[in-house]
């Protein structure tokens, strides 16, 4: 039943949802190979230390988005749907550099 509701989004809910989960994916993966684990839960074994809170606030925040900008394109305001995931993706970009993961 998820599989038929993420079928039937529209091209920038996908594409919003698909580049969220990938970017969390390899920010996760790469910070690990660095040996600086990001998504640690206990403050001892990392030098960044995030909890379940911020990595729930993402999740979350990407399906509200999705949602959003699916809701926009229903209404057939493609144009906008894209401009909002371009700008959304800016300040998802700001957003997690602001977290310096370096050592």
């Amino acid at each position: 039943m998820m599989f038929n509701n993420v079928r039937s989004l529209c091209t920038p809910s996908i594409t919003f949802l698909v580049v969220s989960i990938l970017y969390m994916i390899f920010t996760i993966t790469m910070a690990s190979t660095n040996g600086t684990y990001p998504y640690c839960f206990t403050p001892e074994k990392c030098d960044t230390y995030l909890t379940y809170t911020s990595l729930g606030k993402y999740i979350i925040s990407t399906i509200v988005f999705t949602i959003v900008l699916n809701i926009i394109c229903s209404y057939g305001y493609n144009v906008i749907a894209w401009l909002l995931f371009a700008i959304l993706m800016i300040f998802r970009h700001l957003e997690s550099a602001s977290i310096d993961i370096s050592v």
